[in-house]
């Protein structure tokens, strides 16, 4: 960025990126990892089998989930069809926030179009229900689109999640934490623990479980 920017060395760069929203945004498309998939880990049954209990014990409020970071929706989405496939069909029986870093990212997520490369764990029935083709790939279902809750959001600005403290039942932050500083895992997990209603689930990736070690 330095060299495209025209500038002497990372301190200038620093200062430009710290005044300047658009070239923040032009790092993160530099520096972020969208690594990710529909249905990835084979977890999203578990998941929404533990919806209908949280549902059943709580049948006058909808199942909450948060999807951190979010990346090009495809988890948010998975966890979606997954409650569908549930019997959590009727609306206002469920409430999905995704929320991701990168505003190009989650555009991406909000226009819901897919390659291939997106169904690698994916069933062709499930790809078959709940998408169609279209010229630039897979197009998912416009009611599941509608159903997901898109935002652009930093998980170390924890002052943009306030009015969500004690919200969700579930909280998908995946392979994250293994890309931050010991001090910023502290500071996200801090953040996402504040954000679980009591009795709610944290996941995190298959790398992490060490991280949340001596957290109650």
């Amino acid at each position: 960025r330095c060299r495209v920017l025209g500038l002497p060395d990372s301190s200038a760069y620093a200062v430009r990126v710290g005044r300047d929203s658009a070239e923040f945004d032009a790092l993160l498309a530099k520096l972020v990892v969208s690594e990710t998939w529909f249905f990835r880990g084979g977890v999203f049954e578990a998941l929404a089998k533990r919806a209908t209990e949280v549902r059943a014990g709580h049948p006058d409020r909808p199942f909450r989930a948060l999807s951190v970071p979010c990346s090009t929706g495809e988890e948010p989405y998975s966890l979606a069809m997954a409650l569908l496939d549930a019997g959590l069909i009727a609306a206002g029986s469920w409430v999905i926030d995704a929320v991701d870093v990168s505003p190009a990212a989650v555009a991406v997520a909000k226009r819901g179009v897919y390659r291939d490369l997106s169904f690698r764990q994916t069933p062709p029935a499930v790809r078959t229900r709940f998408f169609r083709t279209g010229a630039d790939g897979w197009e998912l279902d416009p009611m599941i689109r509608g159903r997901v809750r898109f935002r652009v959001g930093n998980v170390l600005a924890p002052a943009a999640f306030a009015a969500d403290a004690g919200s969700y039942d579930l909280v998908l932050c995946r392979n994250l934490l293994i890309y931050l500083t010991p001090d910023g895992r502290r500071r996200v997990v801090d953040l996402l623990e504040t954000l679980l209603a009591p009795g709610g689930w944290l996941a995190v990736g298959h790398a992490e479980p060490s991280i949340l070690e001596g957290r109650r």
